[in-house]
């Protein structure tokens, strides 16, 4: 019997890390899918004559300059913060979910 409780233990440790390991994956996933180009827009982009995309550069180039004055190093510190609420909300989560396997763990030990 112990050995059946705690093999249920275990079993509901590894789906929780399973879920947060996919769930990991899944956002890993998405940011790269975001660096990258989808090959429908490169093909897109090949077809449009080079004069245009130079004004479109340069276009871009002027938009940017409007936000000289913002602290870049402000902006990389509040993206890293906002990342770092983003980790432990989501420790927070898995923590909340292992606190509910074990309650339900120990409620079955009771049972028996």
């Amino acid at each position: 019997q112990e050995q059946a409780s705690q093999a249920s233990v275990r079993l509901d440790q590894l789906n929780t890390e399973l879920t947060s390991q996919t769930a990991k994956k899944a956002e890993v996933d998405a940011k790269l899918q975001g660096l990258s180009a989808a090959p429908a827009e490169v093909e897109q982009c090949r077809q449009v004559p080079k004069a245009q995309l130079l004004r479109e550069l340069a276009d871009a180039g002027r938009a940017l300059q409007s936000f000289q004055h913002v602290n870049r190093k402000a902006v990389e510190q509040y993206e890293n913060f906002s990342e770092q609420l983003s980790d432990l909300r989501k420790r927070q989560e898995e923590i909340d979910m292992g606190e509910t396997s074990i309650a339900d763990a120990l409620q079955k030990i009771d049972t028996q």
